[in-house]
């Protein structure tokens, strides 16, 4: 049963007995029961419906509710249908092959002021110290100091903050950076021990938090108190240390900036391409070397460039946006072995009517195909001809209206078993319309599969291959 777009279906097995052959002497009450109908006491419910009925259909054959047909009536009206000229027959009412309204224009984006905050959309890198050159935030830090810094994380992975004494071959420093959704520490000074705190919970819900990080010597304890999220390096705070970096050097917000990337202190994991750069909103940052003397400075967010370094959407949800339309837009997931049971779950929003949605793509050693996109509104699964069970490319209407494009979150859902497709709408007799290769304008909040055995959950900022047309967070 399928109602405004949505399935329900029976999850036992087929029944084996041939409940719906019915005598064709058979007939289809619509909206109640003669009284005089004899029924069984355990019948369902034989109440009379209050309302109406634009469109009936049996096997695809439709009544415009003439009620030619109709072999008995009681209570019913043309309810709505205005009253026509004596020579003119009545309008019909539209029928489910009416062409759907377009779909809506995707809202505008509200942002806050430009002085509460900006973003970074993972290219972009600030200097600290170039914004600030008569008040060196490098003088802050390379003794004791507290930094508190208020963001919103757009990406899992990035540098928020970086200082080093060497472009090539540092040997003190100090950086903030984001790993698979969870927030580190990392230092080292000139007692010469590598230095971490990291937080345990993931900060990947592009909602805004307060980050606090407090240095005593070789002592550092990072927070996230309303999470009541809490690491500390566990050294003696008593022993002195002192970061010995030039007060000249640049004190990076979102990336490395000029420092070199294969020989900087970063995990290997950051040191992969698109993962080094920071993307997210900063609300604030400001920091203390005498926090009891209220000694400190802020980072000087009206110097920014705002052409590069925008102001902060109001709205955000975690996930990737694609553009879309005419850029060819997309993200690659890596690669994956598929046995013959295959469930691949999508959490997005759109405001295409067409595109594609996914596609499980190999050429070697045969052509080898699953691609689900939409059509004018209509979600459709796409086969090859080397499908079991098929001798030529395949089309079935999973939704004939699925309704996806109205930039509000959906779910979308496929699964396939033993190698074959079971699907609730109707399949059509010819071949269809090539695949839609269009690039839906969407955002791509998770991404999930179950191949056989193997489950695997996709953050999508995690993404191995990209194109053009692609920003990390949704505005909405």
């Amino acid at each position: 049963m399928r109602v405004d777009g949505v399935y329900f279906e029976e999850s036992s097995a087929t029944l084996d007995n041939p409940y719906l052959i019915f005598a064709p002497t058979a007939t289809l009450f619509l909206g109640g029961v003669p009284a005089e109908s004899a029924f069984p006491s355990e019948a369902p419910v034989r109440e009379s419906l209050i309302g109406g009925m634009t469109t009936i259909g049996i096997n695809g054959l439709y009544d415009q509710l003439s009620f030619i047909n109709s072999v008995a009536i009681e209570g019913v009206s043309l309810a709505g249908i205005p009253a026509s000229p004596s020579s003119t027959p009545a309008p019909p009412l539209a029928d489910i092959a009416t062409p759907l309204e377009t779909c809506p224009v995707a809202p505008l984006v509200a942002r806050l002021a430009l002085s509460e905050g900006f973003v970074l959309d993972g290219s972009q890198v600030v200097s600290w110290t170039q914004l600030a050159p008569t008040d060196s935030p490098v003088s802050y830090i390379t003794g004791s100091f507290q930094l508190s810094i208020a963001f919103a994380s757009y990406k899992a992975d990035g540098v928020l903050m970086y200082i080093a004494n060497s472009l090539t071959t540092p040997t003190d420093y100090f950086t903030v950076y984001f790993l698979d959704g969870t927030i580190n520490v990392k230092m080292r000074s000139s007692l010469e021990e590598v230095l971490t705190a990291s937080l345990t919970k993931e900060y990947i819900t592009a909602e805004r938090y307060q980050l606090v990080v407090i240095r005593i010597n070789d002592y550092i304890a990072v927070t996230i108190a309303t999470e009541n999220d809490f690491a500390n390096s566990n050294k003696d705070s008593e022993i002195a240390s002192t970061l010995e970096i030039d007060f000249a050097r640049n004190l990076y917000i979102g990336g490395l900036g000029a420092n070199d990337v294969p020989t900087s202190p970063l995990p290997t994991e950051l040191k992969q391409d698109g993962k080094t750069n920071f993307a997210g909103a900063v609300y604030s940052i400001t920091l203390s070397n005498e926090p009891e003397r209220d000694n400190f400075i802020t980072f000087p967010i009206a110097t920014l460039d705002r052409s590069t370094a925008p102001a902060v959407p109001q709205l955000v949800r975690y996930g990737v946006s694609l553009e879309g339309g005419q850029t060819n837009s997309f993200l690659g997931l890596g690669t994956v072995a598929t046995p013959d049971n295959v469930r691949v779950e999508i959490q997005m929003t759109t405001s295409s009517a067409s595109g594609l949605i996914f596609l499980l793509y190999q050429t070697s050693p045969t052509l080898y195909y699953i691609a689900v996109d939409v059509h004018q509104n209509e979600l459709r699964l796409h086969l090859p001809a080397t499908f079991s069970g098929l001798t030529a490319p395949a089309m079935l209407t999973l939704d004939e209206q699925a309704n996806i494009c109205d930039s509000q979150p959906h779910t979308i859902v496929v699964s396939i078993t033993q190698g074959t497709v079971t699907t609730t709408g109707p399949k059509p007799a010819t071949l269809p319309d090539a695949l839609q290769a269009g690039s839906l304008t969407a955002c791509v909040s998770s991404v999930s599969r179950v191949f056989g055995q193997v489950s695997q959950d996709y953050d999508p900022t995690q993404f191995a291959s990209s194109s053009a047309g692609l920003a990390f967070g949704c505005s909405y």
